[in-house]
């Protein structure tokens, strides 16, 4: 998907709330008659690469919320704690296998005083099929990602975007089998959209990691829909698709302006384009109703019927206008904005997929482009840059 750049010269709020404490009285403490008891130590029989929400079966107390720690052993790998909204609970990817023994304290802040109870427990984690699990830095799921991207693919998880020609570094998280583990890009014989990694990027080998600066977009701006392979030292596999925006950079115009022309006088000037993803297309755009010049002097009114603006695979990235006058003169300025949709031909005129009369624009490469000729017409026109 292409992007607009209105380049036109032309906050998140955060919201914080706090929440009043639990109980009854004016401090928010409440008296419980009832000790504050975890009462069973069973854990879920579980296997590694598994994802765990395990309650912490609680009696007693005030209803928190809850402090929750780990006073002597450790949890497996992959698992957090979670006390949100009153919870708790143990929350996560079981990413290693073997027998933890750990103590959980529990406190409750709402009672007066606080209640605490601790118990022991022994977490036993068989070895589960491999598999990868997620990324580092984590995903975002589909739903989330086709909200910031519509041409996101909405069956896969996404990596978080990266700008074209930015280094880059992503983990991919793994667990089952037995370890070490080396990662690995496939080809999905059954998905006709995956492929290769972007240009510029890597998996050095033996890693889990993806490194790199990619020199690579997809057509039209999608997502790199990737097959990913795990291999553990028994050589088992697992497999698990992504997918990967590249983003282009903004295009900005090098110019600070152009110089104005006359109609009926030759004009030439090159345009010069930094940033952006090569190779770019120049258009123009009338900024005014359309003129003709008829036997040296200019003829107004004329109906110019020009075709509606572009609705896809056209993005207005940069711009930079100039003025054809009788008289030659005017004041232009360089255009730079911010993304955007295509400008409305109410505010920028209506858009004209061909120079006028007289004036050719040409890709010269390299991040230039020319615009020259001999003007037939005149008004001020704008010259868009897009990929």
């Amino acid at each position: 998907m292409r992007k607009f750049s209105v380049v036109t010269l032309g906050l998140a709020l955060v919201a914080f709330a706090v929440l009043p404490a639990c109980g009854g009285s004016g401090q928010g403490y409440r008296v419980s008659n009832d000790p504050l008891v975890i009462t069973s130590t069973s854990l879920p029989a579980s296997l590694s690469g598994q994802f765990i929400d395990f309650e912490v079966p609680l009696t007693g107390g005030c209803g928190g919320p809850y402090v929750m720690a780990v006073i002597q052993g450790t949890l497996p790998a992959g698992i957090a704690i979670d006390v949100a909204g009153g919870r708790h609970h143990l929350v996560g990817y079981l990413l290693e296998d073997g027998t933890f023994p750990f103590t959980l304290q529990i406190t409750d802040t709402s009672c007066e005083p606080f209640l605490t109870t601790t118990a022991q427990f022994t977490w036993s984690i068989g070895i589960g099929p491999l598999t990868i699990v997620d990324s580092n830095p984590a995903s975002l799921d589909p739903v989330s990602f086709g909200l910031i991207d519509p041409q996101a693919y909405p069956d896969l998880n996404a990596f978080p975007t990266t700008v074209f020609n930015e280094f880059t570094a992503i983990v991919l998280v793994a667990a089952g089998g037995i370890p070490p583990y080396s990662l690995s890009i496939v080809d999905d014989p059954n998905d006709p959209d995956d492929g290769a990694l972007p240009l510029g990027v890597t998996i050095p080998p033996n890693s889990m990691s993806i490194v790199g600066s990619p020199v690579q977009v997809k057509a039209g701006g999608i997502p790199f829909r990737l097959t990913f392979q795990v291999t553990d030292s028994t050589g088992a596999t697992g497999v698990r698709q992504f997918q990967w925006k590249i983003d282009t950079p903004p295009i900005r115009i090098a110019n600070t302006d152009l110089p104005d022309g006359k109609a009926g006088s030759p004009y030439g000037d090159a345009i010069q384009v930094v940033d952006g993803v090569p190779p770019f297309q120049f258009e123009l755009v009338d900024d005014i109703a359309a003129t003709v010049i008829v036997d040296g002097e200019p003829v107004f009114d004329v109906t110019y019927a020009s075709p509606a603006a572009p609705t896809v695979n056209t993005t207005v990235k940069g711009g930079t206008p100039f003025t054809l006058a009788g008289d030659g003169t005017s004041s232009n300025q360089l255009f730079d904005g911010s993304p955007a949709t295509y400008p409305a031909p109410a505010t920028f005129g209506p858009y004209d997929p061909m120079p006028p009369e007289g004036l050719y624009l040409q890709d010269t490469g390299a991040g230039a482009g020319t615009i020259s000729g001999t003007p037939r017409r005149f008004g001020n026109f704008t010259i868009y840059v897009h990929v």
